[in-house]
Order: C-alpha cells, then structure tokens, then sequence
C-alpha cells in the first residue's frame, strides 16, 4: 500500500467537540395586535400607519392625510417589527422624512409638534394630579412652591411651621413640561405671598412660573441654595420667617424678594 494513501480519521469515542450554534431565528417577532399594521408601499417612510395607506398611480407615494391625529403624534414602526421601516432626520424635514426648508411646511411641522404639548397636558389633567398639596391648615396666607426632590424637605417643613402657629402650605410641582398652569395658578391665588424653593442660583423655577404666569411676579419670593448639599427643613423654616419677620436667612441659602420690593 503506497505511504500517500487516504486514511479516514475516525473521532475517539469522549472526545470533545465544539456544541452546535443554535438555528438563529428566520421571522422577525410580530408587532403587537394594537400597533398599526404595514402598507405595501415603497418608500421607507411610508411602511406604517395608523390607517391604511393609499400609493399614488405615478409617483407610488403614500397619502399622508391619516398620518397625523389630534394629537400631533405620527404612526411609526417599531424596532423589530417585520416590515417597519422608518426614516427621519434631525433638521426640518417633510412627513415623509426628507430635509426641507419650504416655510409653509417649517410651519406646520412646528405646529403640529406644539400640538403633542396640548395633548400631554390634556391627558395629564384627566388624571390624579401630579402635584403634591401639602395643606395642614385651612385658609392659609402664605405658600411655599417647590419642585421635584425638594418637595419631601419641604413638607416637613411647612408641618413644623404649622406646628408654630403659621397659616402656610405648599405645593410641590412634579410635571414642569408642560406646564400645571391651572394647578399652579389655583394654589397662588389662594395666598398672599409664596415662596419659592429651588437648588440653583438664578431662580430657574420661579423664572418658568413668572413666564407662565406673570400676574403673580409681585407675590413670588425666592430661597435659593446652590452650595450642592441638599436643603435641610429648617433652612426653609428660616426662609420663610425672612418673608414674614424680615431676618436674615441663614448662610447657606440666598433670599430674593418680590419683584418691586
């Protein structure tokens, strides 16, 4: 028998062997039964909508009338979902996501998006409120605003206020985009001055609440602590008293009267 000869190698019994990569899948997972279901047409930007597309007989373009609801929102795929597609681009761009510098369509695409705004707030409003009201008594003259991580600090000190004697509540304001106007303005109208808590050193929040509420700029006062430590009750507690006897904060916050003070 020649030495070149074929010999076929048989694999020992035990031996180990690289486990076999599992079939990856051949189908995309399905969309949810209440997602918008896909079109035929072909450009990219048109594989969705909330109702059936219609294609054009010589430009094949999808119809672009059901793309937009009430809300401003546009339908769009999912990642994932077989046969969705979509395609935008951070400038201006048309409903079917090419870049565009039209004036007329700059100023409907703007609207539109103002439009999911309204429809935020509107949903927001048809739910339990957001905004925590921290009322230990009734009638109360003064009120303490605040917003998002501050509120807890806040509370404890209106209850200690309270505790004093003090006719004042609070408000602490969890949604500022858009913004709580009717919330908001309700509890400012209900007292005679505010003061508003905020970690930072330009007055950011009663800035936002002056912008959307200007009438009350002469009630607002501020108490303003930007160090990086966290406000601690009774610091508010001595801001208050700054708006009611005229003393000095303490300090580590800064006061700022209303406007016209």
């Amino acid at each position: 028998m020649s030495t070149s000869s074929t010999r076929a190698r048989a694999t020992p019994t035990g031996s180990s062997s690289r486990p076999a990569t599992p079939p990856r899948p051949t189908s995309r997972p399905a969309p949810p039964s209440n997602w918008p279901t896909t079109t035929s047409c072909r450009p990219s930007c048109c594989t969705i909508r909330s109702s059936p597309a219609s294609c054009g007989p010589s430009t094949s373009r999808c119809s672009t009338a059901s793309r937009d609801d009430d809300g401003g929102v546009s339908p769009r795929s999912i990642p994932g979902q077989q046969g969705g597609r979509f395609l935008a681009t951070g400038n201006e761009h048309t409903p079917e996501g090419h870049i565009s510098e039209d004036t007329d369509n700059r100023v409907a695409q703007l609207e539109r998006r103002l439009r999911k705004l309204e429809a935020i707030r509107e949903e927001l409003d048809g739910r339990e409120t957001h905004q925590t009201l921290c009322e230990p008594v009734e009638d109360a003259d003064y009120g303490i605003l605040t917003f998002g991580s501050q509120q807890g600090t806040v509370e404890e000190a209106v209850d200690r206020l309270a505790a004093d004697g003090h006719a004042v509540k609070s408000l602490g304001v969890s949604a500022l985009m858009p913004f709580p106007e009717a919330e908001v303005t309700t509890f400012l109208e209900s007292v005679d001055e505010a003061l508003v808590v905020e970690m930072n050193g330009s007055a950011q929040f009663r800035g936002l609440v002056q912008k959307e509420l200007g009438r009350f700029g002469p009630k607002l006062h501020s108490l303003l602590k930007y160090n990086g430590n966290p406000f601690e009750p009774g610091e508010v507690v001595e801001g208050f008293e700054t708006i009611i006897d005229g003393d000095e904060p303490a300090p580590t916050t800064r006061f700022v009267p209303a406007a016209g003070d």
